[in-house]
């Protein structure tokens, strides 16, 4: 147990070094892979990048991406029919309204698990708290019973401006992915030691940039 746990320490390091090293490298005269995929001043790369040192970067490193399992496979396409009923979404603002005034401390609870049982007691901690009021958002739409004053759902901050700067930046994202994975010398930035990384990486960064660009 020890020793897989060395092992797994070690891999993350690896592959954060390796992450870390690659936003600040681009072509001669380009931009940098993080400049590139800096959207309205937030680094895209920066974002992925404690998901691609996690799963994808070990992943590739140990030659995994040819015995991908099944749920590998499906997550792609179960995603684009998730992200189609997104759109489809009709706007609604109604948590836009209890939004608190003053200071404010935003939790994103990405899934109700994780919204419900990891950051809901931080929370209600903080809650106690005088002088800053914290907000849990989750992409759920809680039922009443469930629903707390301090809990909203992203569905229901869903104005037409917010989904027309969500596109812009899905658009963004999505250019910037197209110059990364069709020009050859920003995939040479992949490697370790002399190894080139891309052919293993690719289909995890691609996974993450449809996270991040899959909505629209």
């Amino acid at each position: 147990m020890l020793k897989d746990l060395n092992l797994l320490e070690k891999s993350v390091h690896k592959s954060s070094n390796l992450v870390n090293k690659w936003g600040a490298l681009g072509p001669p005269g380009e931009r940098s892979l993080r400049e590139l995929l800096t959207v309205d001043g937030i680094s895209v790369w920066d974002v992925m990048a404690v998901e691609l040192a996690l799963y994808h970067i070990p992943n590739g490193l140990a030659e995994r991406s040819g015995h991908r399992t099944l749920r590998e496979i499906l997550t792609p396409y179960l995603r684009s029919l998730k992200y189609a009923f997104w759109r489809a979404a009709p706007i609604d603002t109604s948590d836009c309204g209890r939004w608190p005034s003053g200071s404010t401390a935003l939790f994103l609870g990405f899934t109700w698990y994780l919204a419900r049982d990891v950051l809901q007691p931080v929370v209600d901690m903080l809650l106690r708290e005088y002088g800053l009021t914290p907000v849990l958002l989750t992409e759920k739409l809680t039922s009443p019973g469930e629903a707390t004053a301090s809990t909203h759902s992203v569905q229901r901050h869903r104005c037409g401006e917010t989904v027309r700067d969500a596109r812009e930046f899905a658009k963004s994202i999505r250019r910037a992915s197209s110059i990364l994975t069709g020009d050859d010398r920003y995939r040479r930035i992949f490697e370790d030691e002399g190894r080139q990384l891309w052919p293993l990486i690719k289909d995890g960064v691609l996974t993450a940039f449809n996270v991040h660009a899959g909505f629209y």
